[in-house]
């Protein structure tokens, strides 16, 4: 990358300066092989000065991505796996919160407190609602 000064190089432009001298999913990419391994950026040449210009885009994204794919980074599986792991989350999260009105309901069901109208439907039905509303957020922000 240089002597690393603004305008020397677009990868260094890119990490070292912040600028945006290429393409979002370029720059993405550049940014995830860096995070690997910082010497992958090396062998590039004259090729990212040409993406600046909109040239070869093709090429250099399919450059990019089989250097991904070679240091087992799948970028698709990647989000995958980010959206399986948060259903699971979520799934988890709302048995717990059942779970825990379960519990509650059991515990106060036998307490002088819990023949208070508002208590014999608060205890079970208040984390159950708070579940609801998470899950209605998650659907929402999908």
């Amino acid at each position: 990358m240089t002597n690393g000064r603004y305008g020397d190089n677009p990868i260094s432009d890119l990490l070292v300066h912040k600028a945006h001298p290429l393409p979002c999913d370029v720059e993405a990419m550049i940014k995830k092989l860096y995070a690997i391994d910082p010497e992958l950026l090396n062998d590039f040449g004259i090729e990212p000065f040409e993406w600046t210009k909109r040239k070869n885009l093709e090429q250099g994204r399919d450059k990019l991505r089989s250097l991904l794919m070679d240091q087992g980074h799948n970028p698709h599986a990647i989000a995958l796996m980010a959206r399986l792991l948060h259903s699971f989350y979520l799934v988890g999260g709302l048995l717990l919160i059942s779970t825990a009105s379960l519990v509650l309901h059991f515990i106060y069901r036998n307490s002088p407190f819990f023949d208070i109208g508002i208590l014999k439907w608060a205890v079970p039905l208040g984390p159950m609602i708070v579940g609801i509303a998470l899950l209605a957020r998650w659907i929402k922000n999908r």
